[in-house]
């Protein structure tokens, strides 16, 4: 769970518990941006990955938990690992 928020052309979400900073891969968030949400979907290679994002989701389920949230996502640390390959995501708290 965590905020959608819009940065460098991407959508982002910072998981809420782990402080991963995902971006999501999908057209129609505009209308999420600054929406708590839980994000389901599926890892996918993250070599273009908008900075700071940790690892990339295409996702296959957004539900909208809450209407406003604090959307500012913080620039991403030296030493973080990106998530490399394929395998099922599932971004809650």
């Amino acid at each position: 769970m965590g905020c959608v928020a819009h940065a460098g052309g991407a959508y982002l979400v910072r998981n809420e518990v782990s402080a991963v900073t995902v971006e999501l891969r999908r057209a129609a968030l505009a209308a999420q941006t600054g929406r708590r949400v839980h994000v389901t979907g599926k890892a996918v290679p993250s070599e273009n990955a908008t900075v700071p994002a940790d690892q990339v989701v295409q996702e296959t389920q957004v539900k909208v938990l809450g209407s406003a949230c604090n959307a500012t996502i913080g620039s991403r640390k030296k030493g973080c690992r990106r998530a490399r390959g394929h395998g099922p995501l599932r971004l809650q708290g």
